[in-house]
Parts: structure tokens; sequence; C-alpha cells
């Protein structure tokens, strides 16, 4: 039993090794990894990311309309509108993200790229990575990004005729503007609070 975790452990240890610089530089700052070359996506799956996890967007615009925690009973902040993308690094508003495992090593990576800001399309990874079919539809219908060569996008949770993008900051949400966060208007005394000690004098 020992021998078996020694193999394990060294097994694992060698594939660290060897595949530490490979992701690295897969999970750097990778401009358009996902985008107009075919090749690039071929090439992660001739390098054993066969598994397809999901793919998502990440909108870092700051919302307009502020945090579901701000009080409606104080005057609405200033709204700071300047665009930080986080830890990944970015240019853009939009990103995408693709999360790939290898399915024999258990190792799995995070690509991402940037969206641009004119257009707001990337080339589709369905011709690839079958599983991003769905994934793909569903950031064009709840982020607005184009998928160029994508089978067909249309909407799977939407009308055909909504309009708008709710996964967007920039998208309004109504029912907090005309009714705001339960937890904030909602707010019962402690016991033993200022409430209780009226009350009883």
């Amino acid at each position: 039993m020992l021998a078996v975790g020694v193999v394990n452990y060294i097994y694992k240890f060698t594939m660290a090794i060897i595949l530490t610089p490979l992701i690295a530089f897969i999970q750097g700052r990778i401009e358009n990894y996902l985008g107009h070359d075919l090749a690039k996506k071929m090439k992660l799956q001739a390098m054993g990311f066969d598994y397809f996890c999901f793919l998502s967007a990440i909108d870092w615009m700051p919302s307009p309309f502020g945090r579901g925690e701000d009080d409606p009973t104080e005057p609405a902040p200033e709204r700071d509108t300047t665009i930080r993308p986080g830890y990944t690094g970015g240019d853009t508003r939009m990103q995408m993200l693709v999360r790939l495992v290898n399915s024999r090593t258990h190792v799995g990576i995070n690509v991402k790229t940037d969206v641009p800001n004119e257009v707001y399309t990337v080339d589709s990874i369905a011709n690839v990575f079958a599983g991003a079919n769905w994934h793909e539809r569903e950031a064009h219908e709840m982020f607005g990004i184009g998928f160029v060569g994508h089978p067909d996008l249309r909407n799977m949770y939407l009308p055909t005729d909504f309009e708008g993008f709710p996964m967007r900051k920039d998208f309004p949400l109504l029912a907090r503007m005309v009714k705001p966060w339960p937890g904030i208007v909602d707010v019962e005394p402690l016991p033993g609070g200022d409430a209780e000690s009226e009350e009883a004098s």
C-alpha cells in the first residue's frame, strides 16, 4: 500500500514539473486564444485537454444601479464607472472564460479571451468542443455576445422578442427598483434591543 502511495506521489510530482510551465503559459493572459485560429483550438485538444466543462462571460463594468445592499432610504451614493478587470487582467469590458480538463491527468485549465468592445463577437468553439454549443447560446442570450460560426444562436430561456441582456451590469433589475431587496427593508430588531426596552418602559 505504501509503495502505491509513493508511486502516485512521484507521478503527481513529475506531472506537476512537466505541466506547470504549460499551465502557466495557457493560464497567462493569452489574447484571443479562443478567437480566430482553429489550429489553436485543436492544439488544446491535442495537448490532452479533451473535456469541456463550461463557458461563460464576465462583465467587468460596475453596475450603474448600485448594489443590492445599498440602503434605499438613503440618497444614492456616487457611482464609480471605472472598469476594473480583476485578477484575470484584460483590456475590455467583456471577457470569455472556458474551463477545459485533461481527462487522463485530471489537470484543468481556465482559458480566457477579451471580447472586443467595438463588437461583442468572438469565434465559436462549438466546432471543436461540441458541449460548448449550449453554453455559447446561453452567453449570447444573457450577455449579448455573438459567436461567429455557431450553427444556431436561438434563445433558450427568454422570449424571442425580449429586449436587452439580463446578465449585463447595465441591465436594470426593475423588480429591485420597484421593491428594494427584502433584507434591507424587513429588518427586525434583535432581542433585547432598543425597541423592547422602550416598550417595557
